[in-house]
């Protein structure tokens, strides 16, 4: 859509969006003929039975002659069934197996007055309905936010209209973004969304799609209404909405419980162990990947250091997991034209399962076994990288034994490199996680997704037919390009699997997987280490998770980058500053 056509559509939202028709009432589904399902069964932890959509005219509007439009429904779908609301009603009708009763009401003078609106008295017929679903799709008509004031109102007032909501019934609530994209109005519309753990979706790529428009479809008098959806872009946004709500609700009912194990909110606020940025030395540039365990009384991590000429590891002890003494490297570059004669990362020693164990090593034969990655070429990250074992009696001096896992250019998931590494051993079998890339040129957008190979010799190793076993999200989540780093851990019944993911936003956050049997997961909605404010030290990203618990409580180390405010670090010029931080499940966890 053209600057002038946008401008033009949204001048005439505004003289028509409040025209609303508030109903309750059943929408028909071919459930209705249907023995009832349960609803546990079919919708796990989402209800559908009492829907309430909160929108402006793609959601519903009455007859106006002023701009040839005699539907009684959501603008500009060619009949009441083809609206997104009645698709959607539908779907999640055959979802649950049950009839839902579906309240809609027209929000656009929220849109156009959001400052003053009064929630609570405009919406009493709203919280009467007592919705266990709410479908909140808003912001076509909010006035352009060109100022801070103007978007710290409606941020404010986005803010207030969702926590009623929330507070009324407890319902889930869903939040989509514009169907004509703004970056302004759809970034505070997720923010608010996630403040209330909603589920949003973003659904600004149908905009781009010239057939999901009505006038693709047929002739119109006003161009305003030809701008609207028509029933394929109705249809488009059901289904985008009607996912994420399904995602959700397959979820394992105890999977929230989970979260409120695992959440890390309080961050360190700094970096606990930095570069030295003096040249010559193995992490003068950055240190990353993070990997904590206990061991002989103390807390030990691995981390890997970037030297400005390619990776190499080193160790670092803690009495307390707050105060970090570097002591120095343990697995440098091997020799002339050997596998790590470039680069070596170990990410992962083999340590006990459990999330909330001490972390204590593994040893196999005698000797702990690590893993490790490394690239073929010197620079950063260049080149298919491959993954092998490492062994050492006493984690200072390590054998590094031959790759045992390599890009394979039949699976096109993996064929641009393989990258980090988690092995653990449940049960006599041994599962090796890694994340692998699909393409090798870095001039191109490539994705990274994690999959799992299974041995039960350490020495033998078999890809898993459904690699990858954790995907990249859809669109505008917070791993809708990488889905990687993973790392393991029992807890009670389940596995938990923390892995960060990147996003087309440019940043990296770390979330979290769960799964009955190390193969099928099911991810979170949720972010557990998420960046911070600018000039803060992960306002870029937050990830890489490394994972250990101390007196019950658990502490989430990460790497934390953020531009540098000065290129000179040291004896070093760079432009990011890439460290290790943690971020603890309680303030005072010591």
């Amino acid at each position: 859509m053209n600057k002038f056509s946008f401008g033009y559509t949204m001048m005439f939202c505004l003289a028509f969006s409040c025209y609303g028709n508030p109903s309750e009432k059943p929408c028909k589904s071919p459930a209705e003929t249907q023995p009832k399902k349960s609803l546990e069964k079919t919708s796990g932890n989402i209800k559908a039975e009492r829907i309430l959509f909160l929108g402006n005219s793609l959601t519903s509007h009455g007859p106006l002659a002023a701009v040839d439009w005699s539907g009684n429904w959501g603008m500009a779908a060619s009949s009441r069934e083809k609206d997104y609301v009645h698709i959607l009603a539908r779907s999640l009708s055959e979802l649950t197996g049950t009839t839902p009763k579906v309240m809609i009401e027209n929000l656009g003078d929220f849109e156009q007055k959001y400052e003053t609106y009064d929630v609570n008295k405009r919406l009493k017929k709203c919280f009467e309905f007592k919705a266990d679903l709410v479908i909140v799709a808003i912001g076509e008509n909010v006035p352009v936010l060109n100022s801070e004031k103007s978007k710290t109102l409606f941020r404010n007032s986005m803010r207030k209209l969702l926590n009623a909501l929330k507070s009324n019934s407890k319902p889930v609530i869903v939040v989509r973004s514009c169907f004509w994209p703004d970056n302004i109005k759809d970034k505070i519309l997720k923010q608010t969304c996630k403040e209330i753990d909603g589920i949003f979706v973003d659904i600004s790529n149908l905009s781009e799609d010239e057939s999901n428009y009505a006038r693709s479809e047929r002739e119109y008098t006003h161009k305003g209404v030809a701008a609207h959806p028509g029933d394929k872009g109705m249809q488009a946004i059901a289904a985008a909405i009607f996912d994420k709500i399904k995602k959700k609700s397959e979820m394992p009912l105890n999977i929230e419980k989970l979260f409120d194990a695992i959440r890390t909110p309080k961050k360190s606020n700094e970096l606990l162990i930095s570069p030295s940025y003096k040249k010559g030395e193995f992490d003068s540039h950055a240190v990353d990947c993070p990997f904590p365990f206990y061991h002989d009384g103390s807390y030990w991590m691995t981390y890997v250091g970037w030297d400005g000429a390619g990776y190499q590891t080193g160790l670092a002890r803690s009495d307390d997991l707050l105060t970090w003494k570097k002591e120095g490297l343990i697995m440098g570059r091997g020799p002339k034209n050997s596998v790590t004669e470039f680069n070596v990362a170990l990410t992962c020693i083999m340590r006990d399962n459990e999330l909330f164990g001490n972390g204590t090593l593994k040893k196999v034969d005698g000797r702990f076994v690590g893993t490790y990655h490394a690239y073929p070429k010197p620079g950063y990250e260049a080149g298919p990288a491959v993954i092998g074992l490492c062994y050492s009696k006493n984690l200072r001096t390590w054998d590094v034994g031959d790759p045992i896992l390599k890009p394979d250019p039949k699976c096109a998931w993996e064929a641009g490199g393989l990258y980090k590494s988690w092995l653990l051993e449940s049960d006599g079998t041994y599962y090796l996680f890694y994340n692998a890339k699909n393409k090798t040129d870095k001039s191109v957008p490539w994705i990274e997704q994690t999959g799992v190979a299974i041995s039960t010799d350490l020495v033998n190793w078999k890809r898993h037919p459904d690699n990858p076993v954790l995907l990249v999200g859809s669109k505008g989540d917070f791993d809708d390009i990488f889905a990687s780093d993973p790392c393991v851990f029992r807890h009670n019944d389940m596995w938990v699997m923390f892995y960060f993911g990147n996003c087309s936003d440019g940043h990296a956050r770390d979330g979290a997987a769960f799964s009955n049997d190390l193969i099928h997961w099911q991810k979170g909605n949720e972010i557990l280490v998420d960046i911070g404010p600018v000039g803060s030290i992960d306002s870029r990203h937050a990830h890489k998770p490394g994972i250990i618990s101390k007196d019950g409580r658990l502490h989430h180390f990460y790497c934390a980058a953020a531009p540098a405010t000065n290129k000179c670090l040291g004896e070093i010029e760079h432009s990011e500053v890439r460290g290790i931080a943690c971020s603890r499940s309680v303030e005072d966890a010591p």
